[in-house]
């Protein structure tokens, strides 16, 4: 076949070839009106609800409630075997409740809890109105463990050990060297608007993040001091920080999910689908990335992230593909394209048949020229064709893996 054959029966394939529809975020069977967070244990996802706790066995297509019906449930942890959900409203019996295995246990946690973490058998709670509580008996008793903290308005909780940290509303980062007895004020290099409103920390091996305000920051001697992670980074504000090495995404206030392949060094958005900008929690389970909105559920494959490296941050005339370099070649070729204005980017592969061979991006991108990496190991030699698609512009160039 010649090939100006190959390439019109290539693009007659492609033409009835269904798309991969988890190529963006999807909205999925929500257990209920608004879910505010979700927890992994083992394969299976439970969500806290407006309506009580639910749980997934096939992650997040269908739902189940699991216990408190009726209730308005805002946060769920696990820890260790234990699951522990707040109740923010007063219902007549507790704010916070531990599921046993068998039923819900109240718990007597004075209010609802932001974050509950666990180190060394004993846990430590945060509260918004009532500060830091800890608890030796598996959260049936809770006494105070806040001194040092000049508020008791305290938004998360999180363990780095030997260190502890707490995210206090108003007075930003707090750091504790002995498990929580007492709070240092730990803010240095972090700066912006709201910074004094800590809402996640995330460590990544040996680094430590914290969203604050509408910034990232980072720190690399345990909290001691912070550099700030925040470019390309959108919305008014952080919500939550979550990992799935290589990558880093932080969900935002009405800016949706970003996402960092360099540790945090830029941010480019991952909203494609996304219609909820408001995102309470992100969570990896499984292949997917779940983000829970004040919009409901939403789904999409974490595949769908691909590294593509920003090589040129002028803006060019026009939308262009490049042609592949090497071509032929054995095991891996760089692919270059620029844009001339900020799109939503696919870039697919394809063999002869018209089959899709693999999906290289899937995002949004600003005004550049990228390049990225197909890795050809796993398929036969033969010609391959890649396309790229940015909004109305479309183009394909063949390529040729050698074995």
């Amino acid at each position: 076949m010649n090939n100006g054959l190959s390439i019109v029966f290539f693009f007659l394939l492609v033409l009835f070839t269904p798309v991969n529809v988890e190529a963006q975020w999807v909205e999925i069977a929500s257990p209920s009106e608004r879910v505010y967070e979700i927890i992994v244990k083992e394969t299976d996802l439970y969500a806290a609800t407006i309506t009580g706790v639910y749980r997934s066995t096939d992650y997040g297509s269908t739902w189940n409630l699991f216990g408190l019906g009726n209730y308005f449930v805002t946060n769920i942890r696990l820890i260790d075997s234990s699951m522990f959900v707040s109740v923010p409203f007063w219902d007549g019996g507790s704010y916070t409740y531990r599921y046993d295995g068998t039923s819900w246990v109240p718990c007597g946690l004075p209010e609802g809890f932001t974050s509950i973490i666990g180190i060394n058998k004993t846990l430590l709670a945060s509260t918004i109105g009532s500060g830091i509580y800890r608890s030796s008996d598996n959260g049936a008793t809770w006494l105070p463990s806040r001194a040092g903290l000049p508020v008791w308005n305290v938004h998360c909780l999180f363990a780095y050990p030997p260190f502890l940290f707490a995210g206090v509303g108003g007075k930003g980062v707090f750091r504790s060297t002995d498990f929580g007895s007492f709070w240092y004020s730990s803010n240095s290099g972090i700066s912006g608007p709201l910074s004094e409103f800590p809402e996640t920390f995330l460590s990544v091996d040996s680094l430590l993040y914290v969203g604050a305000g509408a910034g990232i920051f980072l720190s690399v001697d345990s909290g001691r001091a912070w550099t700030p992670r925040s470019t390309g980074l959108g919305g008014n504000g952080l919500r939550h920080l979550a990992v799935s090495s290589p990558y880093l995404f932080a969900g935002t206030s009405q800016g949706g999910v970003y996402t960092s392949s360099n540790g945090g060094m830029s941010w480019r958005a991952f909203n494609a689908g996304l219609i909820s900008y408001t995102i309470f929690q992100i969570i990896p389970a499984g292949p997917y990335l779940f983000a829970a909105t004040y919009g409901g559920l939403w789904r999409r494959l974490i595949s769908d992230v691909t590294s593509v490296e920003r090589i040129n941050t002028s803006t060019p005339t026009n939308h262009t593909l490049n042609q592949n370099y090497p071509n032929p070649f054995n095991s891996s070729t760089r692919i270059q394209f620029s844009l001339a204005h900020e799109d939503y980017v696919t870039l697919r592969v394809f063999n002869l048949l018209g089959a899709e061979v693999a999906s290289l991006l899937s995002q949004e991108l600003h005004a550049g020229t990228y390049s990225t990496t197909w890795n050809a190991n796993g398929v036969a030699s033969g010609i391959y064709f890649y396309r790229l698609q940015a909004g109305e512009f479309v183009e394909t160039k063949k390529m040729v893996v050698v074995k």
